[in-house]
């Protein structure tokens, strides 16, 4: 059992199912702002076996006080509050950016820690039985929160006697944000989940692209097979999410079961 998951819509659930009971879904499109008569709870229902991570929408941005920042703030109480009904125990969140939109353009605010622990701190809080996690992001233009950054505000926040926050690793994000991939065991070692991706071409090391990927985990050309299975093996109790197309991800279920299974005979 290596806990590994995948992120999937709830019509192909299915295709899953014989492979993984670990799920990463949205409650909605991820483009909306509002949660509101849009998520369909009979999905948690029909698989009361499966452990599911629910992803909060694209934009919610945790840095910058702007006119969306209530929207931000009230789409986090929701999910937070889904979450805890149904007892889900992990919600991701991306971070948002430094931009501040002005009437010239846009303008970069300074990143202020204190800000971020600030505003999460009450909301967390409030609901211990969930545990919000926020995501690193693929570029460092807009002034992405890096890992390291995410990492001191957590660290902040559960200093001030809240623990329920975490880091959830994106491999993809932190390869395209130019992260130095020989921390990334440092980083999986702090993150409560890890999103596992294969990198398109055109993400290139810290090209700040982000693209979902039509490879197999396996034909990676950032991390060796061998890299790949020892992180699987050495993080096993953590919640590791498969972010790649459909064909993509069964390939890579079908060739981790191969691996997996041709170890147990040799062991037995």
């Amino acid at each position: 059992m290596i806990n590994l998951g995948v992120h999937a819509s709830k019509k192909n659930i299915v295709k899953y199912a014989s492979y993984t009971n670990i799920f990463q879904v949205f409650l909605s499109t991820p483009y909306r702002m509002n949660l509101t008569g849009h998520y369909d709870e009979t999905l948690f229902m029909q698989y009361p076996e499966a452990h599911f991570v629910i992803h909060g929408p694209y934009w919610t941005n945790f840095q910058v006080e702007n006119r969306f920042l209530r929207q931000t703030v009230r789409l986090v109480r929701q999910h937070l509050e889904f979450c805890e009904r149904h007892g889900i125990r992990y919600v991701v969140f991306h971070t948002g950016t430094q931009n501040r939109k002005i009437k010239e353009g846009k303008k970069l605010i300074p990143f202020s820690k204190e800000f971020v622990v600030d505003l999460l701190l009450p909301i967390v809080r409030n609901y211990p039985k969930v545990t919000m996690l926020l995501e690193n992001s693929p570029s460092h233009r807009g002034k992405g929160m890096s890992v390291d950054k995410i990492i001191n505000v957590v660290d902040d926040v559960r200093a001030k006697g809240v623990s329920n926050i975490g880091l959830c690793l994106d491999t993809l994000h932190a390869y395209a944000y130019g992260e130095n991939m020989d921390r990334m065991s440092y980083f999986m070692k702090f993150a409560d989940v890890i999103h596992f991706n294969s990198f398109p071409e055109e993400v290139g090391h810290g090209s700040c692209r982000d693209r979902h990927s039509e490879t197999p985990l396996q034909d990676s050309k950032a991390f060796s097979p061998t890299l790949l299975i020892s992180w699987l093996k050495i993080y096993v109790q953590k919640y590791k999410i498969l972010e790649m197309r459909t064909e993509a991800a069964l390939a890579t279920f079908k060739w981790l079961s191969r691996i997996f299974n041709d170890e147990g005979k040799k062991n037995n």
